[in-house]
């Protein structure tokens, strides 16, 4: 009988995005993305609240040689620093671990699985530019029209 693969959740106490998802519906999504690939579910480890910070992520990294892989509850937890981001995926799958992000329900084996991500980062970021350069445009606008 083979051995399930175990993966350690991730889950956040702050804001993903602008967004607020209480852990324990972190963890619901966790383990059902868990179930559906037959993965064995071990606890969560929970992010610091700062911003910015990846200290648990960490972590997790430097204990990941006795599981094979991390799910998060969503991609966009990861560091928007491309190069941070690069250091920490690159320590997984350098070491043959996976990383799942179960929102997106997006599995990270290999380079080019990163690269998919990566390019989905690249996309949010100019949207997300995009759509602040609009509201700066709109109130701008609107207070020309409205002295």
């Amino acid at each position: 009988m083979t051995k399930q693969k175990e993966y350690r959740g991730y889950v956040f106490s702050r804001s993903i995005g602008v967004h607020r998802v209480p852990q324990h519906i972190q963890n619901l999504v966790i383990r059902n993305h868990a179930q559906k690939y037959n993965l064995h579910f071990l606890l969560s480890g929970v992010e610091h609240r700062m911003n910015s910070s990846y200290v648990m992520l960490n972590q997790l990294l430097d204990d990941s040689k006795d599981i094979d892989g991390i799910i998060i509850y969503s991609m966009f937890m990861l560091p928007r620093q491309r190069e941070i981001r690069n250091k920490m995926i690159g320590r997984l799958i350098d070491n043959g671990k996976e990383i799942h992000a179960a929102v997106e329900d997006l599995i990270l084996k290999d380079s080019s699985d990163y690269n998919r991500l990566d390019n989905i980062f690249l996309v949010d970021n100019i949207v997300e530019s995009n759509y602040h350069e609009e509201v700066r445009y709109g109130i701008t606008e609107f207070y020309a029209r409205n002295p």
